[in-house]
């Protein structure tokens, strides 16, 4: 357990987890930092998280999905902001997803294939 005080932003939190590899660590997207991601990417481990409405991206290459289970696309993208292309400089999986019950998209980045 990590406690902070109420200023301090909740992405912080993610410099005093130690990763373990193969781990998975799902999070919401106040923890979208790709700098702090390709750390947990680095250590074998991966994450899931939500992406921000500024998520920049070129996508390489899309696989086929069944719309009918909700995943509108899987894709391997790479990211294209200033900052987040050189904190996060290897490629990622982009896997859009409409959630029929809640009549909302969501975008999940992830630096797992599987």
């Amino acid at each position: 357990m990590h406690i902070t005080e109420g200023n301090v932003h909740d992405v912080n939190a993610l410099d005093v987890l130690t990763y373990e590899a193969g781990g998975f660590y799902i999070m919401d997207k106040a923890y979208v930092d790709f700098k702090r991601l390709f750390v947990i990417h680095l250590s074998r481990a991966y994450y899931v998280t939500r992406a921000k409405d500024n998520f920049n991206f070129r996508r390489i290459s899309f696989v086929k999905t069944d719309k009918t289970d909700g995943i509108i696309c899987d894709q391997t993208v790479k990211l294209t902001g200033i900052k987040s292309s050189v904190n996060y400089p290897e490629i990622l999986r982009r896997i859009k997803y409409f959630d029929q019950e809640q009549q909302r998209t969501f975008v999940f980045p992830t630096n797992n294939f599987a």
